[in-house]
Parts: structure tokens; C-alpha cells; sequence
């Protein structure tokens, strides 16, 4: 072998080095960068947020519906309770019938319908019905954004006030009534930019 041969031998071998090294070298950063790019955008951490609250009257057979707040949201929790308070007798000789609500929370944009039971407030006193969903982070992702949480407070019964006795004749009719509504929330923490 010449020595030229070998000079050229030598530098193809060192620019072969440069190349493989390079290319390593900024295959490691790639993969630096994508790992930082892959990360979601919340951590494990589960923090509450303010609660939506909301008041409201609704008559017999008829329902309200209200919006719920959460497009801005990585949800891992809500509940939903609802409350009222069913008038007391007007005296000892009358009974008053309870009054029945149900509650639904829907997003029909990712299939989501809880209804609860119908519920009945004892007489002359105080009624509640809470539904409650936890979200994985995978949910909070997908559903990051969506407007179309809708809360529905239906009115099923209201019970109307009846003597007591044999003939149970109405003489008061309950035409519906008033409840109170608190939506509390849980949501995954968002993460911090590290740039």
C-alpha cells in the first residue's frame, strides 16, 4: 500500500468517525425533544377548583336546563348535588305530599348520560340528589375544550297538601318548587412550561 492510499484511508475512516458521532449526538436530541414534546399537558397532581353554583324554580313536569362552565377544565372530578326544601304542612290538619326531583348531567359530544334516580323529599322537609364522575387524565385530555356539559333539574312531582282523614280532598296545589344547585370540581394540574 502506498502511502497516499493509506492517507486516504485514514481520513475516510476519520470522516466516517465525524459522521457516526454526529449523527448519534443529534439523534440524542431528537429524542430529548420529543420526550418534551410527548409529555401531557397535567401532572398526577388532583387540585379543586372554584365551585359553579346556581339557583332556580321549576314546575311540575317541566325541567331547567344550565350550562355548565368547564371548557377551560382538565376535569378528574365533579359532583353535582341538588337541594330544595319542600314547604311545611299549612297546620296540623293537612299532610303535604313530597316533592320529586331528578337530576342529569349529559355531554353528548363524548357519550355522556348519568341520570339519577327520581327522589322525593321527606314531607315538609329537606331533599338532595348528587351525581358524581371521576375522569381518568386520558378522558381530561380528550375532553379539554368541550362546551357541552348541560345539567337538566327536572321537576317530576310536586306533592300538593290534602287534609288529613278519610277524603283526601286537595286544598292547596303545589304548582312546583325551588331548589339550589352546587357543582364542585376537581381538576388535574396543569404543568408547569419549562421553557
Amino acid at each position: 500500500m502506498y502511502p497516499s492510499d493509506r492517507k486516504t484511508l485514514l481520513a475516510g475512516i476519520f470522516i466516517a468517525l465525524i459522521v457516526i458521532v454526529g449523527s448519534v449526538a443529534s439523534g440524542k436530541n431528537i429524542t430529548k425533544e420529543k420526550k418534551k414534546e410527548e409529555e401531557p399537558p397535567i401532572t398526577d397532581v388532583i387540585v379543586e377548583a372554584p365551585a359553579y353554583t346556581e339557583s332556580g324554580q321549576t314546575n311540575e313536569g317541566e325541567s331547567t336546563a344550565l350550562t355548565l362552565p368547564l371548557d377551560d377544565l382538565y376535569l378528574a372530578e365533579l359532583r353535582i348535588t341538588l337541594t330544595w326544601e319542600d314547604e311545611p304542612p299549612r297546620n296540623r290538619l293537612f299532610v303535604n305530599e313530597p316533592d320529586t326531583f331528578r337530576l342529569e348531567l349529559l355531554n353528548p359530544e363524548f357519550n355522556i348520560s348519568l341520570v339519577s334516580e327520581e327522589v322525593a323529599n321527606p314531607s315538609g322537609g329537606e331533599g338532595s340528589i348528587t351525581l358524581r364522575v371521576n375522569f381518568t387524565q386520558e378522558d381530561a385530555i380528550r375532553m379539554y375544550g368541550s362546551s357541552n356539559w348541560t345539567v337538566n333539574v327536572v321537576m317530576v312531582n310536586a306533592g300538593d297538601q290534602h287534609r288529613m282523614g278519610l277524603f283526601h280532598v286537595i286544598a292547596f296545589v303545589d304548582s312546583g318548587n325551588s331548589w339550589s344547585l352546587t357543582a364542585n370540581i376537581w381538576t388535574w394540574q396543569v404543568r408547569e412550561s419549562s421553557s
